[in-house]
Parts: structure tokens; sequence; C-alpha cells
């Protein structure tokens, strides 16, 4: 990882990451909510964040144009550049021969960081692959990492630089905490292994082609995991915790991979969550408005 950052430091206003997404992916949209938390998102929000005149609702996100968007540790920031590539599992665009370059297992999301041109005297430099990454729980675990490193090593160059003892701004997704952090993990596996992979349209185009009805076939799998799910929060809540996300009171990646899901599940089956499992959808009121899903949302994107 440290070679990695040394890399990223090296070229830091030469550098691009290409998100290869299907919007309506809740695999992709957890990932685009980690891009948002550790600030690698289009700095345009930024701009709607700090301006109450903008409309948030007409907020929208261009595929295939380049994004500005500044990492920043106190005074120190990190610039690069992020574009977001649509591959359509409707059209199969996933087993397009360019795309399984980046993942040969035809799925999203993929994450590529590279060098744009650098005007120098060492050609090699341009348009070089820093870093290629798929699996949304990965993704989301590897930039945490970044985030965290890339903290560390600004606010090192600023102690040398300045002299100054700032705060690391360390806010993770991944609990320090170890219980959090199983908790957390464990509604994200719940969702990550036991929901999605048994619904997503290459099983249900399976399913499709072998008469089987893929309806039943999804509903019954949300079923057995947000059961589960429901267990846990009903847990917590009678164990008077106060909390006010899946786990504790902080943004954890159990968040992150929830709030998709339900909304998946409310907009594409027949389960009646709000009924069925009514600490989950509490849960999923309380926290869909939020900007880390509001600016991630499938509907942002063109």
């Amino acid at each position: 990882m440290q070679q990695l950052i040394n890399n990223l430091l090296k070229y830091h206003n030469h550098l691009k990451f290409t998100f290869y997404h299907f919007p309506p992916s809740t695999c992709s949209w957890r990932v685009r909510c980690a891009l948002y938390f550790y600030q690698f998102y289009p700095n345009l929000i930024n701009n709607l964040d700090n301006n109450p005149n903008l409309n948030n609702n007409t907020f929208q996100i261009e595929h295939d144009k380049n994004y500005s968007t500044i990492f920043s540790n106190n005074n120190n920031h990190f610039n690069l550049n992020i574009e977001f590539k649509n591959i359509s599992l409707i059209k199969k665009e996933n087993e397009f021969e360019n795309y399984l370059k980046i993942n040969e297992m035809k799925q999203v999301p993929s994450l590529v960081i590279s060098t744009t041109s650098i005007h120098g005297n060492n050609e090699n430099n341009e348009n070089q692959i820093l870093f290629k990454g798929t699996q949304s729980l990965p993704l989301i675990e590897f930039l945490n990492d970044l985030s965290l490193q890339l903290n560390t090593n600004l606010n090192n160059q600023q102690q040398l630089n300045k002299n100054l003892n700032n705060n690391l701004n360390n806010k993770s997704l991944i609990p320090k905490d170890n219980l959090l952090k199983y908790k957390s993990l464990q509604i994200s596996e719940i969702i990550n292994s036991g929901i999605q992979p048994l619904q997503n349209i290459k099983c249900l185009r399976y399913l499709k082609k072998n008469n089987c009805n893929e309806m039943e076939w999804s509903e019954m799998w949300i079923r057995n995991g947000l059961q589960q799910i429901e267990s846990i929060l009903l847990l917590e809540n009678n164990n008077k915790y106060g909390n006010n996300k899946s786990v504790g009171n902080e943004w954890t990646i159990a968040d992150i991979c929830l709030i998709p899901q339900i909304e998946a599940t409310m907009s594409r089956t027949r389960i009646n969550v709000e009924r069925e499992f009514p600490n989950i959808f509490k849960l999923y009121n309380e926290l869909k408005d939020e900007p880390i899903f509001k600016y991630t949302h499938q509907n942002v994107f063109i």
C-alpha cells in the first residue's frame, strides 16, 4: 500500500479515478457511497452544499466526463480527476471485450487508478495504471485504507513543512472498535453474500431460461437475509444502545450496504418492508435522504 501511496503523491496533479458501474446496481451504489464518504467524489457537490440557492434535486453527473475532486486534510489538498463509466448490464456491456480487460468476471463495479498525460522527460509515466480492483466490499476497504494512508502522509508532510500538529481527518466506514467492526461486517456480508448474488441480473436470467419463477426466488432470499438483519436491529434496540445508524451512531459499511438493498427491494419486489421488517424500514426512512445516498443515487447519473 505504501508504494501505491508514494506513486499517488508523486503524480497527485495527474491522477485519474475511473469508476466502472451500472447505476441501478446496489453493489455499484455501495462503492459510490464510499467514494463520496472518503472525498473522492466530484467536487461540484461542495458547491451544492455551500450554496443554498442551487437546487439539489437537479444535481447530475454525466458519464464519460472528467470531474475534478479535492481530497483534503486540514490545509493540505490532493487533486485528482474522476470519471464514471456506465456498464449496462441490461445491454450486456459487461461482456464486451474492452471491459473484460478490466473485469474478467464480467461484473460491476470496478475501479482503476491511473496517471494522466504528464509533460516531462519520462514518457513511461503517461497513462500508467497504478491500481485496478473489483468487488464492492474489498473496494470499500481499499478506499478506507487509501484515505487513512493519504491522511497520514499529508499530515506528516504538513508537519515537516509547517511544523504544525493538526488532527487527522481519520473518518472511517470500518469501525476501530472490534465489536462494532464485527457487527457492521456481519450486516454487510448478509447482504453481500446472502442476498445480492442470489437475485442479480445474471442469476435471474439463468432462472428465466430454465422456466423458474424469478420473483419468488428473489423474494425468498431477500426475506431470508432481511429477517436476520431485522433480528440484529431489534436486539440493538432492545438493549437500548440508542443507535441512529445500523451499528452505533457513526456511518459504517453496514449502512451503505443496507440502504441500497432496501431501496432495491421496495422498487423491484412485492415485499412490504414497512410491514414485515419495521426496524429496517424505520432506519431506511431516517437515512435514505442523507447526502451520502442522495448524491450517489442512480438517478443523478445521465
